[in-house]
């Protein structure tokens, strides 16, 4: 059967996490299976190893999350999926993300195509956020000290993400109730069938 893949993606402070917490809950179509993928980056901040705390630095870091993600993704598409239903995977930011925190000279260390990694997206909805509501101890694994630094990742995320060929935007809105009803609507209008 089908199998779909949403990435969320978005600057950071844009609520992605808080989206797919509050789908998880959600129930959906019995005509279609949901996964959910957590955000690889901020459990592998909790768990990496000493000896990588030891070489921290931004490349390696992104080496380990681009790898972790895509394991995860491929993993729960594999064992996950449903033989008799389509399946749908919705994954809180992708193997995209690391191009973002990399610069173009940098990212093709990795020997991956980018157009390799867009392709593992049926399609990509992006959250706005605002930086000015940035809070420096919100989480523990957030690398960013102020809102200039978040302000320029969401443009360098919007700048990558942005380039897939089904790019969807959901603007800031006032609550993340009021955000999440408008991902499950976008994701309904995406596969052409309620899901939510």
């Amino acid at each position: 059967m089908k199998k779909y893949v949403i990435a969320l993606a978005g600057c950071p402070t844009s609520g992605k996490s808080s989206v797919l917490r509050m789908l998880k809950e959600l129930p959906t179509d019995n005509n279609i299976k949901v996964l959910f993928l957590d955000e690889t980056a901020t459990v592998f901040l909790h768990n990496r190893p000493a000896a990588v705390g030891a070489l921290d630095s931004q490349l390696l870091r992104q080496h380990y999350i681009i790898k972790a993600q895509m394991h995860s993704e491929d993993l729960l598409l594999e064992n996950a999926a449903d033989p008799e239903r389509p399946t749908l995977l919705i994954t809180d930011r992708g193997a995209i993300d690391a191009m973002v925190y990399l610069s173009d000279d940098e990212f093709p260390i990795f020997g991956i195509e980018p157009d390799s990694l867009y392709a593992r997206y049926d399609h990509v909805i992006f959250l706005k956020g605002d930086s000015q509501n940035f809070c420096a101890d919100e989480t523990t694994t957030r690398l960013e000290t102020d809102y200039e630094q978040i302000a320029a990742l969401g443009k360098r995320s919007y700048e990558i993400w942005s380039k897939h060929p089904s790019f969807t935007v959901v603007e800031q809105q006032q609550t993340v109730e009021m955000k999440t009803k408008l991902v499950t609507e976008k994701i309904n209008e995406i596969l052409g069938m309620k899901v939510f």
